[in-house]
């Protein structure tokens, strides 16, 4: 068991450290006792949101009309709902392994779980709805900023 010293420490240590040439990252590892994973109740699934983002992520956005001219404006790359009508399998999975995180206009989120959702909901890539009149870059600025958080079971 490490105390809390050692851990602020050993972070100390890394920082202070000459910059290395590739990206880094870390992978924290946590024993629990006494917690069946197999309940969902017990399972860890959170969002938390950093001061700074970490990295660029790709986001995709469902939405047609002024907020899809939103979005690309912020940056995100917009996805037709036609274009999603059309799609076989293939293409959505590949669709949904380009992306990062989804975000969806509320009046799309039923034909995204129609189209996507077998495809979405495993791999935890739901999208977030977008509610009416609300601007798509603060949501998109926010998930920048997002590491997700998740238990698994072994």
């Amino acid at each position: 068991m490490m105390e809390a010293e050692e851990i602020v420490g050993a972070v100390e240590k890394v920082l202070s450290s000459r910059e290395r040439g590739f990206v880094e990252s870390v992978d924290l590892c946590i024993n629990l006792k006494n917690i069946d994973l197999k309940q969902p109740k017990s399972r860890v699934n959170v969002d938390v949101v950093l001061p700074k983002k970490f990295r660029e992520p790709k986001i995709g956005v469902f939405a047609s009309g002024e907020i899809a001219m939103k979005a690309k404006e912020a940056g995100a790359e917009v996805i037709d709902p036609e274009e999603l009508k059309r799609m076989d399998k293939k293409k959505a999975r590949e669709m949904v392994n380009k992306y990062d995180y989804f975000v969806a206009d509320a009046a799309l989120m039923a034909l995204v779980g129609r189209s996507l959702g077998t495809i979405l909901g495993p791999r935890g890539k739901m999208p977030e709805p977008i509610p009416p009149g609300a601007d798509p870059a603060q949501i998109l600025s926010r998930l920048e900023k997002i590491a997700r958080v998740r238990s698994k079971t072994t």
